[in-house]
């Protein structure tokens, strides 16, 4: 090797280690709320990158892989971030209890994502949470995101989970897969935000059901988020837009001779806040 050639090998090394950091502080001075993987960056640089985020006044969303600490976390999360967990990554929840007095005192949110649960005890194996720890968890005022894409929930005690969270501050968020449940009506009365496609009305009669659960949830202070899938009709559409629910267009954008299309130019300038959905508004997990 020559003398050049060793020369010029450590500062190629180091513009290597460096353009990412400058690719997470360039996300933070474009101006938007960002989401990033805590195993993306060293902590420090996500320490730094948090606090000029939350000075600019935009939203900082960890995504937890487990990476860091308790302790570690907890610095973050006083930084300005929001985070984003799971029962897969955390199930400690005396840890996330402390952590979200934590994030109420910083004025960030706690999210916490489940695919099945309210058991009669916690599983690590089948990573299921139980009635008793959603409770506690909905109690200390983690935003707690269900969804039953994996297994079947009882909405029942999800009611009463929506219920402590509602009297805590904070939303229980829910994902429906399947056909429309009359449950999911009392559900909505509880106060929870609910996500479904129109994939799950299967049957002309099931529009009054849909309303009364639009209707249910706006008077708890929630409301419905109809993700549209192609195959929609027109008529439908319209009915849930005038009961006032939120309505994206996720696989599709119609054309601007269809009907759809004035109503997705509404859609869009009617903004969700960011506690309704899990990191993004247009998954439906």
């Amino acid at each position: 090797m020559s003398q050049n050639q060793e020369e010029t090998k450590p500062s190629e090394k180091k513009e290597t280690e460096v353009l990412p950091i400058y690719q997470l502080l360039s996300l933070v001075l474009e101006g938007e709320d960002v989401a990033v993987r805590d195993d993306q960056y060293d902590f420090l640089w996500l320490f730094e990158a948090i606090k000029r985020s939350r000075k600019r006044g935009f939203r900082f969303r960890l995504i937890d892989s487990g990476r860091f600490d308790f302790y570690q976390l907890e610095g973050l999360i006083q930084a300005g971030a929001d985070l984003y967990t799971s029962v897969e990554v955390r199930n400690q929840i005396n840890e996330l209890q402390f952590i979200s007095k934590t994030a109420q005192k910083s004025k960030t949110v706690v999210a916490y994502f489940l695919q099945s649960g309210l058991e009669e005890e916690s599983n690590k194996e089948t990573q299921s949470l139980s009635f008793a720890d959603a409770i506690n968890l909905a109690a200390s005022g983690v935003y707690l995101y269900f969804s039953n894409k994996k297994a079947k929930l009882n909405l029942s005690k999800l009611s009463q989970v929506a219920r402590v969270s509602h009297m805590a501050g904070s939303w229980l968020v829910y994902y429906h897969h399947g056909p429309l449940e009359s449950d999911l009506d009392k559900l909505a009365a509880s106060g929870t935000w609910i996500h479904l496609s129109n994939r799950s009305l299967q049957q002309e009669d099931e529009l009054s059901l849909l309303l009364s659960i639009i209707k249910s949830a706006r008077s708890f202070g929630a409301n419905l988020i109809f993700h549209l899938e192609k195959g929609v009709d027109v008529s439908l559409v319209q009915d849930v837009v005038k009961e006032g629910a939120f309505v994206l267009f996720d696989s599709f954008l119609p054309d601007f001779k269809s009907p759809l299309y004035y109503i997705a130019r509404k859609a869009r300038r009617k903004k969700l806040d960011f506690r309704s959905f899990y990191l993004y508004p247009h998954f439906l997990f």
